[in-house]
């Protein structure tokens, strides 16, 4: 819920909702206003993304992105999913650094399943 209120406070993202699914990955879907041949058009893409561990920092992977099951071409998607990457990878660092704050524990791994994130923190 934190990810998708923090995709809400950028304009660029409409109702974004950010589903877990199993074997690290996520897929975001929200409303994108764009323009096309002149026209102001709304779309809802689902983005899928690849969650990992390195340094014990979340790192988020652009894995893909859809539009009413077709698949985009890496040149349309790139600078939105590498933003939306970036957003979310604020939030999970944001709660891992407070976690690891408070603990003096780093993170470690993380896995996912249908509905939810694991962190597990080692020394």
């Amino acid at each position: 819920e934190q990810m998708s209120a923090a995709l809400a406070g950028d304009d660029r993202y409409q109702d974004p909702v950010l589903d877990l699914l199993p074997s690290g990955h996520a897929r975001l879907a929200a409303t994108l206003p764009i323009s096309f041949l002149g026209q102001k058009l709304a779309v809802r893409p689902s983005m899928d993304f690849r969650l990992a561990v390195v340094d014990g920092r979340v790192t988020v992977l652009p894995a893909g992105m859809e539009l009413e099951g077709i698949s985009l071409p890496t040149r349309l998607w790139d600078g939105l999913m590498n933003e939306a990457s970036r957003l979310v990878e604020e939030q999970l660092n944001a709660a891992v650094g407070q976690i690891s704050g408070a603990t003096g524990l780093k993170l470690s791994s993380l896995t996912t399943t249908d509905d939810s994130l694991v962190l597990d923190f080692g020394r």
